[in-house]
């Protein structure tokens, strides 16, 4: 009996989408046929009833039918599906637009991981930029203390010129001196001669 109330519900159900689409003949076609295979799923089941009623054996015989154990599972399944599509259904959720979800997921996640990878690209330019200003300042340094040194030497090298340009100063010097004796000496000799 709960068979057929189910039965009755889904063909009203149907029978309801099939009259929203505007085909009114064909649910009067469907509920027919439903009718009569519902009828005689009915008179099969009453005739194995008294069968059984009439004979004193208790066994009962469970026809699962060509499909064995996939056919057992039709069932749960069904049921599965039809609580998900009413869950989705009541929260407003279509099929069509968890693909568009999906889409919709992927293109965040590559926005995102675009977007992160633009923030590395970033930080690794400032570190480049930030490591080629030391490695130019240190440079920098070194050529500085290089010139320094060179500036140093030529300090050096100059106090040295300076240091033997003045002692060949005192040489001229004593030259000098030494020339002025031998022209003054000269010179009276001269007069010492003229003298005479």
């Amino acid at each position: 009996m709960a068979m057929v109330q189910v039965g009755l519900r889904t063909a009203l159900l149907i029978g309801a989408g099939v009259v929203g689409a505007g085909g009114i003949p064909k649910v009067a076609e469907i509920l027919a046929e439903l009718q009569e295979a519902l009828a005689s799923q009915i008179a099969m089941l009453a005739r194995d009833v008294r069968q059984l009623a009439s004979n004193n054996n208790a066994v009962i015989q469970v026809d699962m039918g060509n499909g064995g154990a996939g056919s057992a599972l039709i069932l749960p399944v069904a049921a599965v599906g039809a609580v998900s599509y009413c869950y989705m259904w009541w929260n407003g959720i279509t099929f069509s637009s968890l693909m568009y979800v999906t889409k919709r997921n992927m293109a965040n996640a590559v926005a995102s991981m675009t977007k992160h990878l633009e923030q590395v690209q970033g930080s690794l330019a400032a570190a480049k930029k930030h490591l080629s200003q030391r490695i130019q300042h240190v440079d920098d340094k070194l050529e500085q203390q290089e010139i320094s040194g060179q500036i140093r030497d030529q300090v050096t090298g100059a106090k040295l010129k300076i240091k033997n340009i003045g002692s060949d100063m005192d040489n001229i010097k004593n030259m000098v001196i030494g020339l002025d004796e031998k022209m003054d000496s000269i010179e009276q000799n001269r007069k010492g001669c003229n003298e005479q």
